[in-house]
């Protein structure tokens, strides 16, 4: 059928006759959740590590970080990441017996993604812990409780239920974020569709094909999420 149609009309959706382009966006859209998976994942445990370290004396080191990841762009982080540090570091042999750099771009990609939305993770889960109340928190310690565990059973329930809004915003930037992948050639889904319109010359296809998929995804996602959020209010 919709060959058909690009045969009667010209509108070109390659990826669903096309047995080979098809295959090519299958494996990069499951290589975009695979990245979307960790960065999000990663992110998060950044952001309660992180936000638990500002009030210990690492705090001075998490300013650092917050302050270099939030003051320049993602792509340049991606670029020095990529460019900058992986020569830096030893190369090894692939299976056919190529040397290949230790850390490849889909890795580097994840690190870089995730330590750029680490840091607002962190801010937004620093919001959180203010925001639970001391006497809680002393009702704790009245108890014989140790710190760890007053974090563990008072601080963070309570904190990630206030934070959880912002988080959502956060994780749909991030979402929104793993396009930069392509510029170190990770084949994501937008990279796919690079190399797709460049051979069938079906850019707009592919334009809506792409618009289309990150509204449904983040779209889901912001769903999932309001219903956790539901789901942990208080009242």
């Amino acid at each position: 059928m919709f060959y058909d149609l690009y045969l009667n009309t010209g509108i070109n959706f390659s990826i669903i006759y096309d047995t080979v382009d098809r295959e090519d966006m299958i494996n990069g859209i499951l290589l975009e959740f695979e990245l979307i998976g960790w960065c999000v994942l990663l992110s998060t445990i950044i952001g309660l590590v992180g936000a638990a370290l500002q009030k210990t004396r690492c705090k001075f080191a998490i300013d650092l970080y917050v302050e270099f990841f939030r003051n320049t762009p993602l792509i340049i982080q991606l670029f020095f990441f990529y460019f900058a540090v992986s020569p830096l570091l030893p190369m090894t042999l692939d299976e056919f017996g190529t040397m290949v750099p230790l850390i490849g771009g889909f890795t580097w990609a994840v690190i870089a993604l995730s330590l750029n939305a680490g840091v607002y993770n962190i801010e937004t889960f620093r919001s959180g812990i203010d925001s639970v109340s001391k006497e809680l928190i002393d009702t704790g310690k009245s108890l014989g409780m140790k710190p760890w565990l007053i974090f563990y059973k008072i601080t963070f329930p309570l904190a990630f239920r206030v934070s959880l809004p912002a988080l959502t915003n956060n994780m749909i930037l991030l979402i929104r974020g793993t396009t930069l992948a392509y510029v170190i050639a990770v084949p994501e889904i937008l990279y796919v569709s690079n190399q797709i319109w460049t051979q069938q010359s079906n850019v707009p296809e592919m334009m809506v094909f792409l618009l289309t998929f990150y509204i449904l995804l983040t779209s889901g996602f912001a769903y999932l999420m309001r219903k956790l959020e539901k789901k942990l209010s208080y009242v």
